[in-house]
């Protein structure tokens, strides 16, 4: 406490004077303030073996008018419970500090360790409290602590990386998505790849928890006229964090996966009828005895690849034979040839009717055709002045396939005759 003195002189109307003496008392006043506490922001979330270490420099400041010492003690429970470490959180006592006018304070420091690997918004501390030895109602205090920012990760992976279909048909990819950051994250899925092949997705995002993982699933269709073998290409998913903003240029937060697709080999083949120029279908010849005719048939690939056709007779007597040496035939997708039979009747024992099919398999040995019903009629050599006949040879002009020349024919008609 002090006191101070005030004495002067005043006269009244009168003219008479008085002296007067005014005394103030200064009480004490004790009082208080911290600085230097708070929050801090630590950005370790996604990395385990990374420990933030914080620091604080608090100061006590003596707001008093007259000396004063302050008891400070502190309560880390919250931080010890965490497992987070606290430096140098000692009860102490400041001793006496200079009251405010004469700036008296006390400084020091503290510090907490925060582990990493934590879930975004996770916070833990610890407080200090200030108290006035002389004035226990003076009393402040102060948190200490740290919280978990969000950070940002993912990994993608897929049940394969390519496959085949055939034309028309679809391929489903299982993409699995795992959220590798410290909160919840909300992904969006792109894809990127041929539109003839219509990359789709099952879903266009979706929120997963941290440590958690979601599936989509990405189709592509192979085109309903795709060649055999034909390729996709590259086609991509791509998977961006919700940190990426509306700007998904050159986003750290984005990762992505490729597939393709081939198109399988489609094998369909028919086999059949011969029609001539004039619309008649050719399913049947006659033949005299010891005398040649060749016959024709059909032979489509429906399929979208070239397909190495094996040709066989069925049920066809032994004087019947394929035109082609090897019964083998290449036929490009989309073609028909047409392709021959070459019948030498025996001279003898012969005569009538005699049926036989054709049988066409293709290269992967499933898809396979069979013509309706051939009919040969063998009758009797002519004994006509003008020689025996034959019926009319057709040349077979398409590429790539064996046939009965014109002077093989010839050839066996003349040896035929001469045996007579």
């Amino acid at each position: 406490n002090s006191n101070s003195n005030i004495i002067f002189t005043a006269n009244d109307d009168a003219g008479v004077y008085q002296t007067v003496s005014l005394e103030a008392n200064v009480a004490d006043n004790f009082a208080l303030s911290s600085t230097g506490s708070g929050n801090e922001y630590v950005d370790n979330g996604c990395d385990a073996d990374d420990t933030a270490s914080l620091g604080w420099m608090p100061s006590i400041k003596n707001f008093g008018n007259t000396l004063d010492s302050f008891s400070v003690t502190f309560d880390t429970s919250d931080a010890d419970s965490a497992g987070w470490q606290v430096d140098d959180a000692d009860d102490f006592n400041t001793g006496d500090l200079l009251p405010k006018f004469e700036g008296g304070s006390y400084g020091f420091n503290v510090g907490l360790h925060v582990p990493g690997g934590l879930a975004a918004g996770t916070s833990h501390g610890f407080s200090m409290t200030i108290t006035s030895d002389s004035d226990s109602s003076q009393t402040q205090t102060q948190t200490f602590s740290a919280t978990i920012n969000q950070c940002y990760g993912m990994t993608l992976a897929v049940d394969k990386n390519s496959d085949t279909a055939d034309p028309g048909a679809s391929v489903d990819f299982t993409v699995t998505v795992t959220n590798n950051g410290n909160g919840e994250d909300t992904m969006e899925y792109q894809t990127m790849g041929a539109a003839e092949w219509a990359p789709s997705l099952s879903e266009s995002s979706a929120t997963i928890a941290s440590g958690e993982s979601a599936q989509i699933v990405f189709t592509l269709t192979v085109p309903s006229d795709a060649s055999a073998n034909a390729q996709s290409g590259m086609a991509m998913v791509h998977v961006y964090s919700e940190a990426c903003g509306d700007d998904k240029m050159g986003c750290d937060y984005e990762e992505h996966v490729s597939v393709s697709v081939r198109a399988n080999q489609v094998y369909d083949i028919t086999a059949g009828y011969y029609t001539n120029e004039t619309d008649v279908v050719k399913d049947s010849a006659s033949v005299q005895e010891g005398m040649a005719v060749q016959m024709k048939f059909t032979l489509t690939n429906n399929g979208n690849g070239n397909d190495e056709v094996t040709l066989s007779l069925v049920d066809a007597p032994s004087w019947v034979a394929l035109g082609s040496d090897s019964g083998v035939s290449l036929i490009g997708p989309g073609q028909t040839a047409t392709l021959t039979v070459d019948v030498l009747a025996p001279a003898s024992d012969a005569l009538g009717d005699h049926t036989f099919q054709i049988l066409a398999t293709s290269a992967d040995g499933t898809a396979t055709s069979t013509t309706d019903i051939f009919t040969v009629t063998v009758v009797e050599k002519s004994t006509s002045t003008s020689g025996p006949s034959t019926e009319e040879v057709d040349e077979d002009d398409s590429p790539g396939f064996g046939v009965l020349s014109a002077v093989a024919a010839l050839g066996a008609v003349l040896l035929l005759r001469r045996r007579s």
